[in-house]
């Protein structure tokens, strides 16, 4: 999650470790910027970034993308 390191906030490096991390938020009140989390057990995280959208990388090595949130079984979400 560099685009936090870069805002001067730390994260633990596993989805997991994350979602245990900040404030927990329901799916209806999603803001941008928010981490949403996906699959049971969680397994994957992308930021929010408003319009039922997020950016994330799929897979480990492949480039970043923007995809709509229901892409994934959503899991939960954390704002920091």
């Amino acid at each position: 999650m560099r685009a936090y390191q870069a805002a001067g906030v730390s994260l633990p490096h596993s989805s997991r470790a994350q979602f245990r991390y900040g404030r927990h938020i329901s799916r209806s009140n999603l803001q941008p910027g928010d981490l949403i989390f996906f699959k049971s057990p969680i397994s994957h995280v992308g930021i929010y970034l408003g319009g039922g959208r997020m950016v994330h990388a799929p897979r480990p090595g492949s480039r970043v993308k923007i995809a709509p949130i229901n892409q994934m079984r959503f899991a939960g979400a954390v704002r920091l």
